[in-house]
């Protein structure tokens, strides 16, 4: 990774006003609902969505804007490029989660309410970690396409799992349902680590398949970009 390249990455994702718009629409809501519920419940998918907001067309608009080609003209490699993407758009998520659950358990007890110390700590931990899937699935999707085309294609896979379950259901066809929910777990990457405070035990099966989200994610961004081809030439 190159420390240059995740700070111009950073500054410019967090310079953008329409970003910070719908930061703020997904961050400050779901702290006020946790301070009435009194439930951290709100917050649990904050890290995610974050990442989501912060790496879409993390690629896919340098494609639109050129700025790959005079990247690239200079000795940058392209799996640098694709890994400082993806660990600072993963960042800025975790950290931000992270912000956002404090807050929340800030404005639960500012009204009397009891929390946890070891659902907080959980809580934390996972919102870092599912930062990180997401940034991966969404850098992924932006090595595809222009512009922020990556959110559709993310959108559409959401929305293909959805009617995969319901069709599996109606069909009752137990190997399509395992697919939907392959599917939806790839997009929607999360590991829940209730197994380190004592609830439940370790799922190998969804230690693997989170890792194996980021990993495929990665692999196909950096070999997708291995393969482009970029004109240098001026118009």
């Amino acid at each position: 990774m190159n420390t240059t390249l995740m700070l111009h990455f950073a500054r410019q994702r967090l310079q953008s006003p329409q970003r910070l718009m719908l930061f703020f629409l997904a961050f400050a809501p779901p702290i006020v609902m946790a301070g009435i519920a009194g439930s951290l419940a709100p917050v649990q998918a904050g890290a995610a969505m974050f990442a989501l907001i912060f790496t879409a067309g993390a690629i896919g608009q340098d494609m639109s804007s050129g700025v790959l080609q005079l990247l690239f003209a200079r000795p940058v490699a392209r799996t640098t490029y694709v890994l400082s993407r993806w660990f600072t758009g993963g960042l800025i998520g975790a950290v931000l989660g992270i912000a956002q659950t404090l807050l929340a358990v800030m404005a639960i007890m500012g009204r009397g309410g009891a929390t946890d110390p070891s659902a907080i700590l959980r809580l934390v931990l996972e919102n870092a970690i599912s930062g990180f899937g997401t940034a991966a699935v969404m850098v992924m999707l932006s090595s595809m396409v222009n512009g922020l085309g990556d959110v559709a294609l993310w959108a559409a896979g959401l929305l293909t799992a959805q009617m995969l379950g319901l069709a599996a259901g109606a069909k009752q066809w137990q190997w399509l349902d395992r697919a939907a929910s392959e599917m939806r777990a790839f997009l929607q990457p999360d590991l829940s680590l209730g197994w380190m405070f004592g609830n439940g035990d370790l799922s190998w099966a969804a230690l693997l398949r989170f890792f194996a989200a980021i990993a495929v994610g990665l692999a196909v961004a950096v070999t997708l970009m291995q393969r482009k081809e970029l004109s240098y030439a001026a118009d």
